[in-house]
């Protein structure tokens, strides 16, 4: 139902030309109307885009840290290591020459399939 002032206002229309100029408010009411529900829906596409950046910056910044712990890791396994390699002791006789041969090689190993390692995982994360 209309209101008196509604009513009152369309009373006072002289001719169509006004009541155009109407119905271009109505339209440009309307438009604006528009535009302010669509302003939310903007406004949460912008914010999701930036917390698809934040989680992406997130999930970088977790690998980086992964790698240097592993890093830090071998670092720590290999100087732990250095004094075993570093040993001038060649054994007493035979057998303990070759298990002492055997030891150092196997380290020796160790620390290079754990070089390559890192090295891939590191060429996979950057």
């Amino acid at each position: 139902m209309r209101t008196r002032r509604a009513t009152v206002q369309w009373r006072h229309l002289v001719n169509w030309h006004e009541a155009a100029r109407c119905g271009e408010w109505a339209q440009h009411f309307k438009n604006a109307c528009c535009l302010l529900l669509q302003l939310p829906h903007v406004r949460f596409v912008a914010m999701q885009e930036k917390a698809n950046k934040r989680r992406d910056d997130l999930e970088d910044s977790l690998q980086a840290q992964q790698y240097f712990a592993d890093a830090n890791e071998a670092d720590s396994w290999m100087r732990e290591k250095e004094p075993i390699v570093g040993n001038t002791d060649c054994g007493k006789d035979e057998d303990s020459a070759e298990v002492c041969s055997f030891k150092r090689w196997l380290e020796i190993s160790l620390y290079f399939f754990l070089a390559i390692e890192l090295s891939q995982y590191g060429n996979s994360v950057g």
